[in-house]
């Protein structure tokens, strides 16, 4: 006997002792009331109806023969009797009583026992599928809830039972709630999307499907309600629709001929620009081999088969294509175009090609007319140069072939900056994009010949457009300007020997003054190293006042050492090196440097330097050599005057918004007002031993900074010298001490 049998044999006999524990516990109370016979018979009854309700007829039989001795033997008469032949009617009716009741209560227990194992096994497969099974009543109020709505809308099926549907899920229907209730009435189902909020108060949507259950009687009893998540595939269909829409009009709207062809060549799509340039309707083309309608024939007239066509090689090689060649319109005309194919590829077997086609006649066209014009130029002696928007030279004059070396044939079909080696004064993409927002460009460039000799051009490029806008070709006409160049270094060579010597001619002026400035540190260097030596030999060295002697003599030799200093750096030889530069720290310098000079000729010096004075970006030498000679044409100017006092006055401030203003006025002689502007020129002098050099020198380097020089009468006695530069374009304001 296997486990199950002894689990239900010992459940069989605790049923049946039960069952007799209930007939002793019924006969003892009859007994105890001596209630009659019928009473006993109806309570013995009431026993084996609840035995019947385990479903044992087996037991439910037990408890009858049970149930019928005890009424025999204790209420019928004669009592404490068992009269087991049945004579007495009452015993009989009692025992096919009992025994039926038990049949009867038996059955439809197994009856309902087997519709409730059925029930919760669908019940279990309902709680294994993943779409949410719910049933509700006529009145939408939630009576089954599956565990695939539990997952889905977070709510347990304790918190959703009991539940109206459609305020626990926020439903928004596709239509009126009426509405699909009559449908559902009339067909006893309905299908839709349904729009429900979860527990967490996001949304989702289902596809909906809606069974009514009627009963035995036809009437409605329950609605039961399967929804399956789309929210996914909704977004996906959204995202589909969208890039459909959005290709439709990338499509619609290009310029370009799009078309696609299957493996065999016969078109599948076409833009509404392939039926403009073509002639051909999309009718046309769909389903025919669209090699036969536009890409038949040469323009020399010989067939062009499809075995030998560059579009299909795209399906041959498995890769995209690019090229040029002419294809045929409607009418037989044949037209030039750029073409690109991508191979479509499906289970890595080609399926098709996608074409974009570009048709060039107005490229074509203005690429003729750009190449007629510039052979109108061809006997210019400038290089004259058309390149298409590659880059690519398309034409190439014979001034071209004199500059660079190479021959037209060697040169069309190259890139430019490639074959030239071009280096540009500013990065490659500021000039294409100075060409596409302004359609020209001037600037200087530095170009390699065939022979490797670096050459400088200035160089002027034009781009063209057609009539739609679009970049055809760019015009470039370049000088050859390397001698000039060479020409421009030799007289800034000149012009800065021609400055050396006129600083040297300057401090050459400055001698008796420099040695003065320097005799004085150097005689307070004798002085206190004697007395030094006199504190230190006597008989009690004080070593305190020897200290203090020999201090002053360092501060006497680092005097000595910056006027020798100043000078080596305004007579050094050296190219310009311009700098970030502060004029108040060069004017300060240059009266340091002229301070003996006014001393000895008695000149008052005057200095109003500006506070946070913006920086200038030039050389300090040169600068330093212009104010160090308007100084000492200031003082010379000032040599006759012994009426009055000798004024110098030095001024700097910020000029307007980007210049820098050096000013220099004397209370000399002044200026006759018609040899104003001739003071500037070269070899012209006032004094008698000047060589009339210093200011035209003053004015040329001021000119190469960028600024300029100048001069005005004052209102009273002598003249105003005064200059201007720009200031530095990445200045930024400091505090100037």
């Amino acid at each position: 006997m296997n486990h199950h049998q002894t689990y239900r044999f010992w459940r069989s006999t605790a049923q049946c002792l039960l069952g007799g524990i209930a007939v002793a516990l019924v006969t003892f109370v009859c007994l105890r009331l001596d209630v009659s016979i019928t009473t006993a018979a109806l309570l013995y009854l009431i026993v084996v109806v609840l035995a019947s309700l385990t479903g044992s007829f087996v037991l439910s039989a037990v408890v009858s023969i049970i149930a019928i001795l005890c009424l025999d033997y204790f209420f019928t008469e004669p009592r404490f009797t068992i009269d087991l032949t049945l004579q007495q009617p009452l015993n009989l009716v009692a025992l096919v009583t009992f025994l039926g009741t038990a049949l009867v209560i038996t059955s439809l227990m197994a009856k309902v026992r087997k519709s409730f194992e059925a029930l919760r096994e669908q019940a279990r497969l309902l709680d294994l599928t993943h779409d949410t099974i719910f049933v509700r009543d006529m009145n939408d109020v939630i009576t089954y809830w599956n565990r695939g709505a539990e997952e889905l809308y977070g709510w347990t099926r304790e918190e959703a039972i009991g539940k109206v549907t459609h305020q626990l899920l926020q439903t928004i229907f596709p239509a009126p709630l009426e509405q699909i209730n009559e449908e559902l009435l009339r067909t006893d189902r309905w299908e839709g999307e349904l729009v429900h909020t979860k527990g967490d108060g996001t949304q989702v949507t289902v596809a909906s499907r809606w069974s009514l259950q009627r009963d035995d009687h036809a009437r409605p009893g329950a609605i039961l309600e399967t929804n399956n998540d789309i929210t996914e595939r909704k977004r996906a269909e959204e995202e589909r629709r969208y890039n459909t829409r959005l290709l439709r009009t990338i499509t619609d709207n290009a310029s370009s001929m799009l078309f696609m062809v299957d493996a065999a060549d016969r078109g599948t799509f076409v833009n509404p620009a392939m039926e403009q340039i073509t002639g051909y309707q999309a009718q046309e083309l769909i389903g025919q081999v669209v090699h036969d309608k536009i890409h038949h024939t040469y323009p020399d007239g010989r067939p062009y088969p499809l075995s030998e066509c560059s579009l299909a090689e795209a399906v041959r090689m498995r890769k995209a294509v690019r090229g040029e060649d002419f294809f045929v319109r409607k009418d037989g005309t044949f037209f030039p175009v750029r073409y690109w194919a991508s191979p479509v590829f499906r289970d890595n077997v080609t399926v098709g090609t996608v074409i974009e086609v570009q048709d060039l006649t107005e490229s074509k066209a203005a690429e003729e007319e750009v190449r007629k014009q510039a052979e109108l130029l061809s006997l210019a002696h400038d290089a004259i140069i058309v390149r298409n928007p590659e880059s690519r030279i398309i034409f190439w004059n014979q001034g071209a072939e004199n500059t660079y070396g190479w021959t037209a044939e060697e040169a069309i079909g190259r890139v430019t900056q490639e074959l030239l080696q071009t280096r540009f004064p500013v990065s490659r993409e500021a000039v294409d994009v100075a060409l596409r927002e302004r359609g020209e460009w001037e600037g200087e460039l530095t170009h390699i010949t065939r022979k490797g000799a670096a050459i400088a051009v200035t160089s002027r490029q034009s781009l063209r457009r057609d009539e739609r806008g679009a970049a055809v070709a760019i015009l470039e006409i370049n000088r050859d300007i390397t001698e000039r160049k060479q020409a421009e270094e030799a007289l800034r060579a000149a012009q800065a020997e021609l400055a050396h010597v006129a600083r040297v001619m300057t401090v050459g002026e400055l001698t008796a003054s420099i040695a003065h400035e320097v005799n004085q540190p150097l005689s307070g260097m004798v002085l206190n190293a004697n007395a030094s030596l006199r504190w230190l030999a006597g008989a009690t060295p004080n070593l305190d006042e020897a200290r203090e002697a020999l201090s002053r003599i360092i501060r006497d030799g680092n005097r000595a050492s910056d006027v020798i200093a100043k000078i080596r750096a305004l007579l050094r030889k050296t190219d310009m090196e311009k700098e970030r530069l502060d004029m108040n720290d060069a004017i300060r310098e240059v009266v340091a440097l002229a301070q003996g000079e006014m001393r000895r000729t008695r000149v008052a010096l005057r200095a109003e330097l500006e506070g946070d004075l913006p920086r200038v970006l030039g050389d300090r030498v040169q600068l330093q050599q212009v104010i160090l000679n308007l100084v000492m044409n200031g003082i010379e100017a000032m040599s006759a005057v012994t009426d009055r006092s000798r004024d110098l006055l030095i001024r700097s401030c910020q000029h307007e918004s980007d210049k820098v203003l050096v000013a220099v006025q004397d209370s000399g002689m002044g200026l006759d007002s018609k040899n104003m502007e001739r003071i500037f020129d070269a070899f012209y002098t006032t004094k008698a031993q000047g060589m009339g050099m210093g200011l035209a020198i003053s004015r040329s380097i001021v000119e190469n900074h960028g600024g300029r020089l100048w001069a005005v009468p004052n209102d009273g006695p002598g003249a105003t010298f005064q200059f201007t530069l720009h200031v530095d374009s990445n200045h930024e304001r400091e505090s100037i001490a």
